[in-house]
């Protein structure tokens, strides 16, 4: 799977990140199941995809079209296909479905930055206490 990844986004021009089939991703995310879901922002959710036994990443599905929204999903294409550190999470692909946009990043299995930051926090005020 991953190497279909890597296909679509050496054919896609100016951008790195690979172009990816609507139905692909409601296979993967069991049709953006409850189950599925791995949290929630201001612009929409954020679900488990499983794209084979050893290819999982997060498909952020943006709400609504509004200027926002599509603000953010053009600002997050942009700055995520150009910086590349080991500390941010990789943008492997997009989607365009009617008005739906989604972003494909890898998979954060060590949760995300919020949930590490609120773990450390709550940790630190269990020792004050």
């Amino acid at each position: 799977m991953l190497d279909r990844f890597n296909s679509l986004r050496n054919k896609s021009k100016g951008n790195p990140a690979a172009l990816i089939d609507y139905q692909l991703l409601v296979a993967a995310t069991n049709n953006f199941q409850e189950n599925n879901v791995l949290g929630e922002g201001g612009f929409g959710r954020v679900y488990k995809a499983c794209f084979s036994d050893t290819f999982l990443a997060a498909v952020k599905r943006l709400r609504g079209i509004s200027h926002d929204a599509e603000r953010e999903f053009e600002n997050e294409m942009d700055w995520l296909s150009k910086i590349k550190h080991q500390n941010i999470v990789s943008l492997l692909g997009f989607c365009i479905h009617g008005e739906a946009r989604f972003l494909v990043y890898e998979m954060m299995h060590n949760g995300s930055l919020e949930s590490q930051l609120h773990g450390i926090f709550f940790f630190f005020i269990s020792l004050s206490t």
